[in-house]
């Protein structure tokens, strides 16, 4: 099928349109690829931060613990011997705890420990490292008290973080027990471990913006350190249960990515059985994510915009050209194709005919009288005439690879593929009948009547006939029909082509 303008215009519209979408596609592609690298790097960065942050929060405990430790063996062995002498006075073990203390405080300079104290075998507590009381403190139910009770064989317990009956103060304690000379549970030895202290620390080792909270537990109890350090309504939900003593339990993954609403990361410390467990919400990395790739996403925005306005202006573009060529293709006049759209068109017909191995009709039509007609009636309304005439051609040849142009002044030139010289004789005779149908409105006058006259010629184009000009054919069929007195039309047969053009020139002549 022929390609018309306006198919070219439709066709390069979507080209257009699709080179829009697809560079869209690319420069969003591309950022969503980009965010993706990125959201990946972020993963992994938060995976390492919240392993390493476990790592220094199991390191700093085991520092707190191993000088705990060491504060412990050495007042054990002191406060034995003196119950070994038969010294088991308040004051006495008053001033044992209070030398103990103040020999860690000296070589000790890491953390701050907190109090020291002995709770007795009925779990009873009447001496400090910083006073002996008059009126004893029950520890009996302290976690540390009970397990070492219970468990005559331990050495050692870490207890959870509570807060401190003597102080008010979160800690956590590690506790030894005290056997007398025949090896009978006399008591519990136990030292506060400031929560505070081991936060500071933390504080300043860690940023705390990398995670919400991180939680340190000593083999798989409850967490005997938290941070940053609720405030009492916090920790009383956190560690009180009417049912258990505590809903805070480890976990013992080095790292866990898949929790519904956080980031979880864990590091476990063979050294003392320690795990702690970093947490981060989900919400507050894709926060971080999203301002820390704004500009990335201020690029990608700023490139779509961009690549839309530009893609918007040549597709206006492409309107305004279609209509530039669309105006130089047509006759403003009668809204018909012009001569320069024929010149552009029939040697596309031609060869379609030829592919085809169709016939092609060429019918060259002119107003008989037309110039009189003008003379007499103005020309206002010869211009009306000449748009009654095109549009009655127009509605004639209809098909959709017909063609009908404007060839000047009063002469018309009709296309017609796929039509014989049978077919061309009743259209030409179509012609006729309309015009001599057609009633104008002139003002001032009666109607008047318009004739036409009409050249055509059929042919099946070969590469023989390819270079005939069939137009000027058809032009001097019409001056044929005008000689034989107009009104009518005219077929040219090869024997009319054949003749010598001087009788062309003496019939145009005689009209």
């Amino acid at each position: 099928m022929i390609d018309t303008a306006k198919q070219k215009h439709k066709r390069l519209g979507h080209s257009v349109v699709a080179l829009y979408l697809l560079t869209l596609a690319v420069v969003l592609i591309g950022t969503a690829f980009a965010l993706y690298q990125n959201w990946e790097i972020r993963l992994k960065a938060t995976q390492v931060d919240l392993i390493r942050n476990a790592n220094i929060s199991n390191l700093l405990v085991e520092s707190a613990l191993l000088s705990a430790s060491k504060t412990l063996r050495s007042t054990r062995s002191q406060i034995e011997l003196a119950f070994l002498k038969g010294n088991r006075s308040n004051e006495d073990i008053h001033l044992i705890l209070m030398n103990a203390t103040r020999t860690n405080d000296a070589y000790s300079k890491s953390f701050e420990l907190g109090l020291l104290f002995f709770v007795d075998e009925k779990g009873l507590v009447y001496a400090l490292s910083d006073r002996y009381l008059s009126q004893p403190i029950d520890m009996s139910a302290q976690y540390f008290f009970k397990d070492l009770l219970n468990n005559f064989y331990k050495r050692s317990t870490v207890g959870p973080l509570i807060e401190a009956i003597t102080t008010r103060q979160l800690v956590f304690h590690m506790s030894v027990p005290i056997h007398d000379a025949t090896g009978k549970f006399s008591g519990v030895l136990a030292q506060q471990i400031l929560a505070s202290s081991i936060g500071a620390d933390l504080n300043r080792s860690t940023d705390s913006r990398s995670f919400e909270r991180l939680m340190t537990f000593y083999a798989g109890n409850d967490a005997s350190f938290i941070f940053p350090l609720p405030d009492d309504m916090q920790f009383n939900s956190m560690t009180t249960n009417t049912n258990t003593s505590s809903s805070i339990k480890p976990i013992t993954q080095r790292s866990q990515i898949s929790e519904e609403t956080r980031y979880l990361g864990s590091a476990v410390s063979t050294l003392l059985a320690l795990t702690s467990q970093v947490e981060i919400p989900k919400s507050r990395v894709r926060q971080e994510f999203l301002k820390d790739n704004s500009l990335l996403l201020a690029y990608a925005l700023s490139g779509a915009v961009f690549v839309s306005i530009i893609f918007f202006y040549l597709y206006r573009l492409t309107q305004r050209l279609f209509i530039a060529q669309t105006s130089s293709m047509h006759d403003t006049l009668t809204g018909l194709r012009n001569r320069r759209s024929l010149d552009e068109q029939l040697p596309l017909l031609l060869r379609e005919s030829m592919r085809e191995k169709e016939p092609l009709t060429v019918l060259f039509i002119d107003i008989d009288h037309f110039r009189i007609f003008n003379d007499q009636y103005g020309h206002e309304s010869g211009d009306v005439a000449l748009q009654a005439v095109a549009n009655t051609l127009l509605r004639i040849c209809q098909r959709p690879l017909d063609f009908i142009c404007r060839w000047g002044g009063e002469e018309f030139v009709a296309v017609l593929p796929h039509t014989n010289e049978k077919a061309a004789a009743k259209l030409a005779q179509d012609m006729l009948q309309a015009m001599r149908a057609l009633q104008l409105h002139v003002a001032n006058h009666a109607a008047p009547k318009l004739t036409i006259s009409i050249g055509h010629i059929s042919r099946t184009i070969t590469i023989e006939t390819l270079d005939e000009d069939l137009v000027d054919a058809a032009d001097q069929a019409m001056l044929q029909a005008k000689h034989l007195g107009r009104n009518q039309s005219f077929m040219a047969k090869d024997s009319f082509l054949q003749r010598d053009t001087h009788m062309t020139c003496d019939i145009a002549n005689n009209l």
